[in-house]
Formats: structure tokens, sequence, C-alpha cells
């Protein structure tokens, strides 16, 4: 791995991060917005 290709890494590292939490924010709020709850 090049020093080039470091930040790419972080990068990609950090997206899938993100996604992760939007991912969990949005199971967190079809929880609140569903009256039943399921």
């Amino acid at each position: 791995m090049t020093l080039n290709q470091a930040p790419h890494y972080e990068a990609i590292g950090h997206c899938v991060f993100l996604k992760e939490k939007i991912k969990s924010w949005i199971k967190f709020l079809e929880n609140r917005l569903s009256p039943l709850g399921e």
C-alpha cells in the first residue's frame, strides 16, 4: 500500500461507518414512527 492509497482507504472506511450510522438512525426513526412498533 502506497502513501497515495492510504487516504483513499480511510475515506472508504469513513463512508461505510456513516452508512451504518444512517441505517441505524433510519431503523430508530421507523420504530418511533410506527404506532404498533412491530
